[in-house]
């Protein structure tokens, strides 16, 4: 990997297809430890932040080409509506302005729509990462296969806490949904003299 002027990793072409082996090998069942050994990997923490980041990438190249391809599609349906529409005709206007809609939100035009996404990208980068340092750290505790499992629950438990935290001091707040049946009655107001 080579790094960029911000000091970030982009990674090669060799680590990419290294990385994507070593997604393969673990789907395959195969241990962090051999996909280590196989592939030349320090330990097993290395080979384990090589297959999340291969997930990551696994996962981002077929929503791109899919929203490539829908947004071909929306290119070729206005491109048939477009001249009668530019004549007047009502109907196809409608059309050229649903399709225009379409793509503005397929592609992150709609400003809170882009943002969203990009918040969800980070936060899924974040987690990634997140799960990658705890893994290492549970790594040298030398934990045994129950600990190790039960660490696929407490760790998802925690990070919903952390982010209930930091949705609060965003004035976020959980509320428990109450069904209308056991929701208690207002008291009645004490009638007032005149």
């Amino acid at each position: 990997m080579v790094r960029n002027r911000n000091q970030r990793f982009i990674p090669t072409p060799e680590t990419i297809e290294r990385e994507r082996r070593a997604l393969e090998l673990r789907r395959a069942g195969v241990t962090l430890e051999l996909i280590a050994e196989q592939l030349g990997y320090a330990n097993r923490s290395v080979a384990h932040k090589a297959i999340k980041r291969a997930l990551i990438r696994t996962l981002q190249q077929p929503a791109d080409e899919l929203r490539a391809l829908e947004a071909d599609r929306l290119d070729r349906l206005q491109t048939a509506y477009w001249a009668a529409a530019l004549r007047g005709d009502i109907k196809a206007g409608g059309v050229v302005l649903q399709i225009m809609r379409q793509r503005a939100e397929l592609i992150g035009l709609n400003h809170s729509h882009g943002i969203a996404e990009r918040l969800m990208r980070l936060t899924d980068q974040q987690a990634a990462l997140t799960l990658d340092a705890i893994s290492r750290v549970m790594d040298g505790l030398n934990l045994t296969p129950e600990q190790h499992a039960l660490l696929g629950h407490l760790v998802p438990e925690a990070l919903r806490a952390v982010a209930a935290i930091e949705a609060a001091d965003e004035g976020v707040y959980d509320a428990d949904v109450v069904e209308d049946s056991e929701a208690e009655e207002p008291e009645e107001a004490p009638p007032t003299n005149p």
